[in-house]
């Protein structure tokens, strides 16, 4: 194995380690699968097909590029991946809370809401609020959908509740998050 695998590997055991002891109280626990079988690691030359026919990610292939992890195959044991080429630390976080989310607050919001409500996890996470950029070192990425999540946060107990909502599928908790947003 290339050692700029290893390491990327090692980054994805840490990123995804980090989402696990930090969300614990959640339920969420380290699977026994290696890492290797969680995050695969994607050439740029191959993103395009591995969105399309593996993750079945619908995008134009002008877009693929400025993707940098997917999420996909829930229901059999969720699998995550990554742009090689193109992804940072935070998108391993990213996408190692999608791994956690629970089935109920998936189907519950839009695309945009769950991608929201996740990296607003993720950059709590991370302590980091700062802009993340594009592949082309522009814009915010989800600062649109992030803005939903962060106006109606205001506390622990409101971040509680959006962890057992997303984590746990809280129906009344889900409900109730879907209703502050639509105000």
């Amino acid at each position: 194995m290339d050692k700029a695998l290893q390491s990327m590997r090692a980054e994805a055991d840490r990123a995804f380690r980090l989402v696990v002891d930090h969300y614990a109280n959640y339920g969420l626990y380290y699977p026994e699968r290696p890492i290797f079988k969680l995050f695969h690691f994607v050439e740029a030359k191959r993103w395009v097909y591995y969105l399309k026919h593996v993750a079945h990610f619908n995008v134009a292939e002008d877009r693929a590029g400025e993707i940098e992890g997917v999420t996909h195959s829930y229901a059999d044991q969720p699998q995550i991946g990554i742009n090689r080429d193109y992804h940072s630390y935070a998108t391993l976080v990213h996408e190692s809370i999608h791994f956690f989310s629970h089935y109920a607050f998936r189907k519950a919001f839009t695309v945009d809401e769950y991608e929201g409500a996740t990296e607003y996890l993720a950059r709590k996470l991370l302590d980091d609020f700062s802009p993340r950029r594009d592949s082309n070192d522009e814009g915010d990425i989800y600062a649109k959908e992030f803005t939903l999540f962060a106006t109606i946060i205001k506390n622990k107990q409101s971040l509680q509740q959006l962890c057992k909502a997303y984590f746990c599928g809280d129906i009344d908790i889900i409900s109730n998050i879907k209703n502050q947003i639509v105000s």
